[in-house]
């Protein structure tokens, strides 16, 4: 885990190292083309395993309300009813507080939600949207309690939406990887090659801790098999032959696809 203050800790979503990341092979396929009709999914109906079960509930104002059952459950924001899934537990240890990582999915976006828990208290949360740049973040009252199974029941609708805007100012150029400041890039996980849009930013490179790092939230689509995925790019600073991707998310399949690790020159500016 990358070393921070607590009072920053609470200032930054996701910042936290990925474990040990994995070489990619090489591109298995040609770059696949923007689709037309956006980045679609099929409706999910599945149970999700996952080595941790967690409750969470609690009150705050933009996101009025959580009520989450072993992983999965509804999180009233903007007034509006979403199902989320949590599906990675990030623990720091040191401030006996753990991230708890949830995406929902509706209709026609994503907001992927970060629900801060100091013991069994919740205590903030961070969210963003696939309609948006912006992250933002919000004091919570509440509690967090450990589930006693770590099977939950997914049911989120069939959807599209229009590609997310593309942040502006960081490229990566690899074999495996090619991100263009705004615009579509490409990447290979689990032997595809994928589309990849970054359209949030988190800037570590000077407050968080030492190395300085930025963080590209990206959905990911390979158009061939319909499937759609979350994940981060990690650019830390004095690495700049490195990117590295965690924290994924595939639809329909619910599938973590592990951290990968890509030989690139990344620049930002």
């Amino acid at each position: 885990m990358r070393a921070a203050a607590l009072t920053l800790l609470l200032v930054v979503a996701a910042c936290v190292s990925p474990p040990t990341a994995v070489a990619q092979p090489a591109s298995p396929s040609a770059v696949p083309s923007p689709s037309r009709n956006g980045i679609t999914w099929p409706a999910i109906s599945a149970e999700d395993t996952d080595s941790f079960g967690i409750d969470i509930s609690g009150t705050g104002t933009e996101v009025s309300k959580v009520d989450i059952r072993s992983r999965f459950g509804t999180v009233t924001l903007g007034g509006r009813p979403v199902s989320a899934l949590v599906y990675k537990s990030i623990p720091w240890n040191s401030y006996s507080l753990v991230l708890y990582q949830a995406l929902a999915v509706e209709a026609h976006s994503w907001t992927v939600f970060w629900f801060y828990c100091t013991g069994r208290a919740l205590t903030y949360v961070y969210w963003e949207s696939t309609t948006s740049s912006k992250l933002n973040k919000e004091a919570m009252k509440g509690s967090c309690a450990s589930a006693s199974t770590t099977h939950t029941a997914v049911s989120w609708p069939s959807g599209s939406m229009g590609a997310p805007a593309v942040v502006k100012g960081f490229t990566a150029h690899g074999a495996d990887i090619e991100l263009n400041s705004a615009a579509a890039g490409h990447v290979v996980l689990a032997g595809k090659t994928w589309l990849a849009y970054p359209f949030a930013v988190v800037d570590c490179s000077m407050t968080c801790g030492t190395p300085g790092w930025y963080e590209l939230h990206s959905v990911l689509w390979e158009g061939e098999t319909a499937e759609t995925a979350y994940g981060i790019f990690y650019l830390t600073a004095g690495q700049t032959h490195r990117v590295e991707l965690e924290y994924t998310l595939e639809l329909p399949s619910l599938g973590r696809l592990g951290a990968a690790l890509y030989e690139a020159d990344w620049s930002h500016g």
